[in-house]
């Protein structure tokens, strides 16, 4: 669902939001990634993390998209071993998100 960006907030403060999350629930997680993404015509934010919990690793991709002043988020969730299966088709449609 899109949102709107309040004035002076960044991009990467999404991030901040979910590693702050993430550290206060008390699960397991590990950052992988997180950096600007490049998307022609359109700012756009990414974290990359896992989470372990019960012995099951799950992988989230999240990019916060901005266009115009609305933000989209987009996640991706897949159960560790399944990410790479889809992962290439996930960032084609990403990337083509405008």
């Amino acid at each position: 669902m899109p949102f709107i960006l309040s004035e002076g907030r960044a991009l990467s403060t999404i991030a901040d939001e979910v590693e702050q999350n993430l550290s206060e629930s008390g699960v397991n997680y590990t950052i992988l990634s997180r950096d600007w993404r490049s998307i022609p015509n359109v700012n756009a934010y990414e974290i990359v993390y896992s989470i372990e919990q019960d012995g099951m690793v799950e992988y989230v991709k999240q990019v916060a998209i901005m266009k115009t002043r609305t933000v989209f988020l987009v996640t991706f969730t897949a159960p560790g071993t399944a990410s790479t299966c889809y992962l290439s088709d996930v960032d084609q449609s990403i990337d083509t998100f405008v």
